[in-house]
């Protein structure tokens, strides 16, 4: 999560990101909710229900967001993205072994798709580093470099996978 302080003092911390987006998160839920004359509909879910969403809500806006903020804040986003893609791989695991849920050519073809999605449209050359600022030339050594933690980048990239992806088999 690479937001500018509005100081202009640097950058965002994560929980700063997390302290916006979730109570954001929900207060648009229950605005829509409300709005589409949903929300009354709540009282009579079980209390089964009500827990796997609660730990679904939990798992995707608490824990996933924090370590997506993490991991793009360590690495950056365009690199934490393939990686996250894995949350797919792990709510297709637990569809097919708890819901049991089965997996059909159209289904495999379509999972191919969104994975290989985004590698097929990502153009490096656009996203190389500007030669230039406002037509002055830049020289290496002026540029800022971003240095990328791959480790805690990697592995909170990973753990946002976790909770995005068992998030939609709760809600199920």
């Amino acid at each position: 999560y690479h937001a500018t302080a509005p100081s202009g003092g640097g950058m965002a911390s994560v929980p700063q990101a997390r302290a916006i987006t979730v109570p954001l998160g929900v207060l648009n839920f229950l605005i829509c909710a409300a709005a589409f004359g949903g929300l009354g509909l709540i009282v009579g879910f079980a209390a089964e229900a009500i827990g796997c969403l609660a730990a679904a809500g939990v798992l995707h806006f608490a824990w996933g967001r924090y370590c997506n903020y993490r991991a793009s804040k360590a690495m950056g986003a365009n690199l934490v993205a393939p990686v996250q893609q894995s949350n797919m791989l792990v709510t297709l695991a637990l569809a097919i072994w708890i819901l049991g849920e089965h997996l059909t050519l159209l289904r495999i073809l379509g999972i191919g798709l969104v994975v290989l999605g985004p590698a097929l449209t990502y153009d490096r050359a656009r996203h190389r580093a500007p030669d230039t600022i406002a037509g002055a030339p830049i020289e290496r050594s002026e540029r800022k470099m971003f240095q990328p933690n791959y480790a805690e980048g990697y592995l909170f990239a990973l753990l946002s996978s976790t909770g995005y992806g068992i998030s939609p088999v709760l809600v199920r």
